[in-house]
C-alpha cells in the first residue's frame, strides 16, 4: 500500500508526517529508486538504508542494483543545506526525482539567529521550486512535539511553497500486525 504519493514534475510536493514512523517515506524512497536515479537529500541524518533494502527485497531481487541508484548527501545545518541545493539547483539530474528529507530539522539550530534561518530557509525554498523544473521534487517535514517557537511558522512556509502538500496525521504501524486473538 503506498500511503505517500511520488512527487510529480514541475510541482514541489510537501508530506508533513508525525515524529515517528518515517518508514513510509522509505517506501516512498524504494519505489522512486525502482523506477530510476534518485537523489537524496537528508537534512536530519534519517535516512535509514535498513528499511529502504527491506522494502525494496520484498519488490525485486535485484534490490542492490536500485540502492545503487540513490545518491545521498547529508547536511547537517542550515548553511550546508543552502550551498548543497544551490549546487543541486545548477546540476542536470534528467528527470530523477529529489527527495529532501526531515527538511526543516538544520533549521531549528538555535545557535542561528531566527531572521538568517528564515532567510535560508526562505532561498532553500526558491532553489527547490526552480529545481522543479528538472524532475520531481519532494520534502519531508516531520512534525515535532518539542520545537523552537518558529518552527511553526518555518512549516508554514515550506508548505506556502508547495504546489501539493500532503499532511499525515499518523502513520500506520509498519510491518505485518498480528491478529487478535480474543475479541472484546
Amino acid at each position: 500500500m503506498h500511503i505517500i504519493p511520488a512527487p510529480d514534475s514541475g510541482q514541489l510536493l510537501v508530506v508533513i508526517t508525525p515524529y515517528v514512523g518515517g518508514q513510509s517515506i522509505f517506501e516512498l524512497v524504494a519505489r522512486l529508486a525502482l523506477q530510476g536515479g534518485l537523489e537524496v537529500v537528508d537534512g536530519g541524518n534519517t535516512f535509514n538504508a535498513y528499511h529502504v533494502v527491506r522494502t525494496l527485497r520484498r519488490q525485486t531481487p535485484a534490490y542492490a542494483q536500485a540502492m545503487a541508484r540513490i545518491r545521498l548527501s547529508r547536511v547537517f545545518t542550515c548553511y550546508q543545506m543552502e550551498t548543497l541545493l544551490a549546487g543541486l539547483e545548477g546540476e542536470p539530474r534528467g528527470g530523477a526525482p529529489l527527495l529532501a528529507l526531515d527538511f526543516l530539522s538544520t533549521f531549528a539550530d538555535q545557535n542561528v539567529a531566527v531572521a538568517e534561518r528564515r532567510r535560508l530557509l526562505r532561498t532553500c525554498l526558491k532553489h527547490l521550486q526552480r529545481m522543479t523544473s528538472a524532475g520531481p521534487v519532494g520534502v519531508w517535514v516531520r512534525a515535532r512535539t518539542v520545537v523552537p517557537e518558529e518552527v511553526g511558522e518555518f512549516t508554514a512556509l515550506v508548505a506556502g511553497a508547495a504546489g501539493r502538500v500532503w499532511r499525515l496525521d499518523h502513520l500506520p504501524a509498519a510491518g505485518p500486525q498480528q491478529p487478535r486473538l480474543i475479541l472484546d
